[in-house]
């Protein structure tokens, strides 16, 4: 068991609200307050505005034992809100001697169906928690994350049961000081949804978009096309 048990979760995501990031950060802080844990949540993006912000960002870093950072992917990487707060936290952790080894981990989703998606994203964040002296407790990536859109996840039935359980899975070994274990990556990873399905209704919903700001019959562009 930690010592001090509190936990920091910090939301890469750059939406104000209803991001799925949030969603599934907030559900497993959620799990460790019921441990014991005292937690604190931060959005990235809206921190990163002023200077007390960052300030006060890189104190509840250096404050918890644990730092959950719950992030979308984009394309294959992370969002500039996000690759800057690593930039911020290494260079503060260079200029300070470190007593404790603070643990980390990481939560990626992806619009795409399948949750590989996230794999380089996720060697990002490993690579930033070796140079930043974190001891890194592992990763879980999931994939067709708008299928949550931001909602609890305790609203949305047995379609995302599977989530439930690893971030279950997830916060007992937290709370035990433990790496993540494969069962809960595993479990993350399932489809929320069967990809052909979700495929289908993403194209529609890219479709309709495309409609309202003008640019339905630039969609299959071919721009660099030799």
């Amino acid at each position: 068991m930690l010592n001090s048990k509190n936990a920091l979760l910090l939301i890469g995501s750059p939406k104000k609200n209803n991001s799925t990031s949030a969603s599934l950060g907030s559900y497993l802080i959620g799990k460790l307050e019921l441990e014991g844990f005292t937690t604190e949540k931060i959005k990235i993006a809206s921190s990163l505005k002023t200077k007390s912000g960052i300030e006060k960002l890189l104190q509840a870093v250096d404050n918890s034992e644990i730092i959950i950072l719950s992030s979308p992917t984009y394309v294959d990487s992370l969002p500039a809100g996000a690759i800057k707060s690593f930039e911020l936290i290494a260079e503060h952790r260079d200029k300070r001697k470190l007593i404790n080894k603070q643990k980390i981990m990481f939560i990626a989703n992806c619009g795409f169906p399948q949750a590989l998606h996230n794999d380089v994203a996720l060697d990002i964040c490993k690579c930033f928690a070796s140079h930043a002296g974190f001891i890194c407790m592992g990763s879980l990536a999931l994939g067709a994350g708008g299928a949550i859109r931001g909602r609890r996840l305790e609203d949305l039935g047995g379609k995302v049961r599977n989530i439930i359980k690893a971030l279950d899975i997830t916060a007992a070994a937290l709370n035990n000081d433990t790496s993540i274990p494969l069962e809960a990556v595993e479990l993350m990873k399932k489809p929320v949804i069967p990809p052909r399905i979700y495929t289908v209704f993403a194209s529609l919903i890219l479709k309709k978009r495309a409609k309202k700001f003008g640019a339905k019959k630039y969609l299959y562009s071919k721009p660099y096309e030799v």
